[in-house]
């Protein structure tokens, strides 16, 4: 069996749907900072009461979605996704899929559409890159605005959920622009990949307060536009039974290359060689991004020519 390589095409709407969907998980996170700072304010700064706090908001919203989630759209009645959008996934090979259930075994399936599926792969990849970018700049925000830019502990903190909750209208905007540049996701990405390391340049080396804060809320929606948009493409690069596949796959790389990367390596080499060396990381991880989202830009454009 050859090498699946595919891509979708159908609803004009997705990435602006998907895209606001994706945006609530920015929302939350600005959410989860104010919960935490609640909870610091009502118990006395008791490390203790912050995690029984986050638990059980976790829990009610676990209850909610328990309560008022969903299977796929034919289990309550409607039809499926294919037969509403007119949904089809092109395959590398002239094909056509549309089917939403296969005879194939799990590993069937992620061997012929996830492992051997180069696109996925260089999807993949990119957003393992823009995560470790997402996570360098979040995750050290307090420590670096503070002991390298002089901000005051008190802004910093808060400019965490504030790198997020700026994401929001503007991962919903590049969603609509990519749907109105008839679904290039790769090209959307492409320019916001070379805008954020224009503002990594600022966001390292500008003295100014204001200017940082304000590269800052932009990079916000730098880093999640792509982010939300491979996260599409990734499974608009595989037919509907490979999705959950995709996107666990996809998940894999972003937290266990990524985040972790962001977080441990980036410490022990500032501990080690001071900022500079976190600045080279992500201006690294921003420079494999973009490389990589010109190989999926001139690959879709072969899947496309060739149907």
């Amino acid at each position: 069996m050859s090498t699946k390589c595919a891509i979708m095409v159908g609803e004009k709407w997705r990435g602006t749907i998907y895209s606001i969907w994706s945006s609530a998980h920015n929302a939350g996170a600005f959410v989860c900072v104010a919960v935490v700072q609640l909870a610091i304010f009502l118990f006395s700064g008791s490390i203790a009461a912050v995690f029984y706090t986050a638990s059980v908001v976790a829990v009610l919203i676990g209850i909610f979605v328990l309560l008022t989630g969903a299977d796929r759209p034919a289990s309550v009645g409607l039809p499926s996704v294919a037969e509403y959008t007119g949904d089809a996934v092109h395959m590398e090979d002239g094909q056509i899929a549309t089917e939403e259930l296969t005879d194939l075994s799990i590993k069937e399936v992620f061997v012929e559409y996830i492992l051997k599926n180069k696109l996925v792969w260089a999807i993949t990849l990119t957003s393992m890159s823009l995560y470790l970018v997402r996570y360098g700049i979040m995750s050290w925000i307090p420590s670096y605005l503070v002991h390298f830019k002089g901000f005051d502990a008190s802004t910093a903190k808060w400019l965490v959920g504030a790198f997020e909750l700026a994401a929001v209208p503007g991962v919903i905007l590049i969603g609509a622009i990519s749907d109105f540049l008839k679904d290039r996701r790769d090209i959307v990405c492409i320019a916001c990949v070379i805008a954020l390391i224009a503002c990594l340049t600022t966001y390292f080396f500008s003295t100014s307060h204001a200017l940082i804060i304000a590269v800052l809320f932009i990079m916000g929606t730098l880093i999640y536009a792509p982010l939300t948009l491979v996260g599409l493409m990734v499974n608009e690069a595989v037919p509907k039974f490979a999705v959950g596949s995709s996107t666990g796959f996809m998940g894999f790389f972003q937290y266990m290359f990524g985040e972790t990367l962001a977080t441990a390596l980036i410490g022990i080499l500032v501990a080690k060689y001071g900022w500079i060396a976190s600045n080279t990381v992500l201006y690294g991880a921003a420079g494999l991004a973009l490389i990589l989202l010109f190989y999926i830009l001139f690959k879709n454009r072969r899947i496309i020519q060739g149907n």
